[in-house]
């Protein structure tokens, strides 16, 4: 009956349950009671039996973290606290009225209409994510029927001493892959990388530990990178998941994602962003990296005509981006910044902002809005703020 009481106060802090939980927590009390509690009491005493009990202790650790990595974790998302609380109250009920079978089945329809609203929602969704001076954005369609992530988030560290070094979760964890978690979401379909920068891609081996990859998008070339190597051999993400992309051999690319750039292999840098448009219900969302107003001329003679209602801006707001002649051609009607709380870099820098004011372009600045999040619904864009 505990276990059946903190099961859904667990899903609602963690997103998370083991099916393991009710089997162990039945073989541990007979185990604990008959076995490790009188093992350790005469360990205490006796130097042969503490080694022993020693060797116990560790065994069972090995054994819990082993069962953790494998099968038996189900994803089931946040849950909305009314339903906790209903939840709670009818296994009260239940508790008092043990032979009332309804309550049963009202608790597995509450439990079952949260897990379908969790895992099959009716719109799609597009998240620019709060990241500091980074940049991450989740794209999902309806029902979850693809999920994307494009760039990771991550922060630039200096060089440090080992002893300066602490071991503590990214940001990719607590903010990108719990969004994703608390949403029923335990994989990404494609992981879009568009460069090699560690505000863009620093996350990336810490999120996979959370969340499984099944493709990873890069520009041609970015893969002989040693620090992409580097964070793949830290990752849980093999090698032949990794798939370096230009605009003239991108097979396997996400269909309604139009890609617009690298034109060429190169190292990964800026200039060799992914740029690409999502079509979102009929609504073109522009993504580019941090490619620079070089790059960006280069995409519209190629594409004189292109159009797009969202723009994310290149580079956090940077004046090395979001040329005045990308503006005007896209005739955007709302831009997004991501870019972190009083960064050093001046990010988003005044000629930006002078030139999306110029253009009558409104925007939005994750450092002042928190997370953004934007939905279609009855055929019309409808922006959320979620500041911390």
């Amino acid at each position: 009956m505990l276990n059946l009481f903190s099961i859904p106060l667990l899903l609602y802090s963690s997103y998370q349950y083991s099916l393991w939980t009710i089997l162990l927590s039945w073989l541990f009390g007979p185990l604990f009671t008959y076995g490790i509690l009188p093992t350790v009491l005469l360990g205490t005493f006796l130097q042969p039996i503490r080694s022993f009990s020693n060797r116990l202790l560790w065994a069972l650790c090995q054994l819990f973290a082993r069962l953790d990595q494998h099968a038996g974790l189900v994803t089931y998302g946040k849950p909305a606290l009314i339903s906790v609380c209903l939840v709670l109250f009818m296994l009260l009920l239940l508790k008092v009225h043990p032979h009332k079978h309804y309550y049963r089945w009202c608790i597995l329809l509450v439990v079952s209409l949260n897990f379908m609203w969790l895992h099959y929602p009716w719109h799609g969704e597009i998240v620019y994510f709060d990241i500091g001076q980074g940049d991450c954005t989740l794209i999902r369609t309806a029902r979850n029927r693809q999920v994307i992530l494009v760039d990771t988030g991550g922060k630039v560290s200096f060089q440090k001493e080992t002893w300066q070094t602490r071991q503590s979760k990214t940001n990719g964890q607590t903010v990108v892959a719990n969004y994703l978690l608390s949403k029923g979401i335990n994989h990404i379909d494609d992981l879009i990388l568009t460069h090699q920068d560690t505000d863009h891609v620093g996350n990336f081996p810490s999120i996979s530990q959370e969340i499984k990859v099944k493709q990873v998008w890069i520009p041609a070339g970015m893969e002989q990178s040693s620090s992409f190597q580097r964070r793949l051999v830290a990752s849980r993400i093999q090698p032949t998941q990794v798939k370096g992309i230009t605009t003239q051999h991108h097979s396997g690319w996400p269909a309604n994602l139009s890609l617009l750039h690298p034109f060429q292999p190169g190292k990964g840098s800026n200039e060799d962003s992914i740029a690409f448009i999502y079509r979102y219900y009929g609504i073109n969302c522009w993504f580019s990296g941090d490619l620079d107003r070089n790059g960006e001329k280069q995409i519209l003679q190629q594409h004189p005509t292109l159009r797009a209602q969202i723009l994310k801006t290149g580079h956090h707001g940077s004046k090395t981006a979001t040329d005045p002649s990308l503006v005007a051609a896209l005739q955007p009607k709302l831009a997004v910044i991501s870019a972190g709380r009083n960064n050093r870099y001046g990010h988003p820098n005044q000629e930006t902002l002078a030139t999306l004011k110029n253009y009558g372009v409104p925007y939005l600045n994750t450092a002042h809005s928190g997370m953004i999040s934007l939905r279609i619904v009855k055929g019309r864009p409808q922006v959320s703020t979620y500041i911390k």
